[in-house]
């Protein structure tokens, strides 16, 4: 086998593996990222439902869920998730300090490598 063959096959070689290596990294899918509640009374508590899916292949770890308001409250129903499976986020606001248009976001952070902090978006007025 002459020097270039080798060559060419050790790099097909390593192609090969680190293809099979890039499906197995946990991955992070939350519907919806993004919700416009609308027209709200000022002074209710409004929850929303969000789902967070494990789309990958590997065990999926949230570390946590947090808004950077006090209204905006994020409660989730698990943290590790293994493929396909999915959990609730439950997101309570409350209105009473509401006024006029307001967006709110809380952060999901987890193990996924390419997305390790995920927003969720939420408008009202």
């Amino acid at each position: 086998m002459d020097h270039k063959r080798a060559k060419s096959i050790m790099l097909f070689s390593c192609l090969l593996f680190l293809g099979s290596c890039s499906g197995s990294a946990p991955h992070i899918a939350i519907e919806p990222e993004a919700v416009d509640l609308g027209k709200l009374e000022e002074g209710v508590e409004v929850k929303r439902n969000f789902v967070i899916k494990n789309t990958s292949k590997s065990q999926l770890k949230i570390y946590e869920a947090h808004s950077s308001c006090g209204c905006t409250v994020p409660t989730l129903k698990k943290n590790d998730l293994m493929p396909g499976e999915s959990a609730d986020l439950e997101i309570m606001i409350d209105t009473s300090m509401k006024q006029g248009k307001v967006d709110k976001t809380v952060e999901v952070s987890s193990n996924d490598p390419e997305r390790p902090v995920v927003p969720v978006a939420i408008k009202m007025e």
